[in-house]
């Protein structure tokens, strides 16, 4: 089940909920996150759980309990834009990653 709820001012903010049940015995996990594009800057943060008990069909690289992510971007103009990224994870099988990046895009081709 999930929820998506736009408030022009601010961004989409959302949510969900999500149940298994299996071998492990019944799981839940539960997500909420939060978007916000315009002209001179975005932003996307996310956060997602599971309980131990939770199995995600598909899911054989060990089943994740924690992911978070938080991404932003900033329009310089004509020198381009800048991002900046950062996701942390945890699995049953090979416990916490994390990654982060940055990046900048330009147009090589000045606007006629």
């Amino acid at each position: 089940m999930a929820a998506r709820m736009l408030w022009p001012e601010l961004g989409v903010f959302n949510a969900g909920l999500a149940a298994s049940g299996g071998g492990k015995g019944v799981g839940s996990s539960h997500v909420l996150g939060f978007q916000r594009i315009g002209s001179l800057w975005s932003l996307s943060l996310e956060t997602r759980r599971a309980n131990r008990f939770y199995t995600r069909l598909g899911d054989d690289a060990g089943d994740l309990r924690a992911r978070d992510l938080a991404s932003i971007g900033i329009n310089l103009g004509s020198p381009g834009s800048l991002s900046f990224t950062g996701l942390r994870q945890r699995r049953d099988v090979d416990g916490q990653t994390s990654i982060y990046s940055a990046g900048w895009s330009f147009n090589p081709v000045p606007d006629l």
